[in-house]
């Protein structure tokens, strides 16, 4: 689905024939989502995607998606079913990220989506924030949230898949109208 925008000539010394940066979609997005809407927003972000790797060109969509349980992963899961590179930025070490999962079977869904990333990273921690800090302090495990937040909104595209799609609903009510 994606390409990488290289061209024959692309040793040391050869001009490309494209140029294709990447394009990069961060996502965010509720935890606890209403189950009943799952459906409409896979399809939703599924289109997108299409969209917008069609849009592309030369430049190489990737997926950015901690993959916090809810909105984060339904997102990854999308990207990977469409080929397109997943990067995870954690916000704080792995095993300490992992106490925020709900349970043993939310942890090996993340491990799941892990293992097909192609980049995993965990980010520095925030000015003043120790690891120490991060088995117990609310405000430091914030902290790191905030950071991972603002790095995502830095992304070319940013999705955020709110708890209930209200445009979804609006052209959903102007179809049925339209059919009336």
């Amino acid at each position: 689905m994606s390409t990488n925008g290289a061209g024959e000539g692309t040793g040391p010394g050869r001009t490309r024939s494209s140029f294709g940066l990447p394009l990069v979609v961060a996502v965010t997005g509720h935890r606890d989502l209403v189950q009943e809407e799952v459906p409409a927003i896979r399809e939703r972000v599924r289109e997108l995607f299409v969209d917008l790797s069609q849009r592309a060109g030369e430049r190489n969509l990737r997926v950015m998606s901690p993959l916090a349980e809810g909105a984060d992963r339904l997102v990854a899961e999308e990207a990977l079913a469409l080929g397109l590179e997943l990067i995870v930025p954690l916000p704080m070490p792995r095993e300490l990220y992992a106490l925020d999962f709900k349970d043993e079977a939310s942890a090996r869904e993340f491990d799941r989506l892990a293992t097909r990333a192609a980049e995993l990273y965990e980010l520095p921690l925030a000015a003043g924030v120790t690891q120490d800090q991060l088995h117990s302090a609310r405000d430091a495990r914030a902290r790191q949230y905030a950071q991972q937040a603002a790095m995502a909104e830095d992304r070319d595209a940013w999705l955020a898949i709110a708890e209930r799609w209200e445009r979804l609903a609006e052209e959903e009510e102007a179809k049925t109208k339209k059919g009336d």
